[in-house]
């Protein structure tokens, strides 16, 4: 199985495989590598700071708002 890394425009090299399957059409299933896991993991850790403290992010940028022109 190869893996391909995907890139943006910016050049950079995203965690990602995507190991091909030779049918017609050529099926290609895309999955996270070890790289790729560790990210997800810290990204979900952020969501879900995120979340719980919603409210106070919206109060804090109210507060703000409230005192720029």
């Amino acid at each position: 199985m190869s893996m391909i890394p995907l890139s943006f425009m910016s050049g950079q090299v995203v965690p990602v495989g995507s190991p091909a399957t030779p049918t017609v059409p050529v099926t290609v299933c895309y999955e996270l590598t070890d790289l790729g896991v560790s990210l997800y993991e810290m990204v979900r850790s952020l969501k879900a700071w995120a979340e719980t403290h919603m409210d106070d992010v919206l109060a804090h940028r109210a507060a703000y708002d409230a005192r720029t022109p």
